[in-house]
């Protein structure tokens, strides 16, 4: 079965091979996608709930397990040492939209 975010990830690969980004530029953006403990904690309670209701597959949610970790890295903003930004960016936008479904849930 497809992995929606490592697809998107492998996107975000060829994008930014693509363009004649700045380096400031990827820096500025992979400093805005670190997070915090708080998010941590978040991600994961919304990757394992999403899961479970079936909103993600079991490779989708381990995706984003292993990326976090099971304890917040102090290193690469928060993510564990492997991970990239096409993948900080894959998940940061999956998890965007699962929060905002959970929200429309909600109301």
């Amino acid at each position: 079965m497809a992995n929606r975010i490592l697809d998107c990830a492998d996107g975000y690969t060829q994008k930014i091979k693509d363009q004649a980004t700045k380096e400031t530029a990827l820096i500025e953006l992979e400093k805005s996608l670190s997070v915090t403990f708080q998010d941590h904690f978040d991600y994961q309670q919304l990757q394992a709930r999403s899961h479970a209701l079936g909103t993600l597959t079991t490779e989708e949610a381990q995706t984003i397990y292993i990326a976090l970790g099971e304890a917040m890295s102090t290193q690469n903003g928060g993510w564990q040492s492997h991970v990239k930004l096409p993948l900080k960016i894959a998940i940061t936008l999956m998890i965007e939209k699962l929060a905002k479904a959970a929200l429309v849930k909600q109301s």
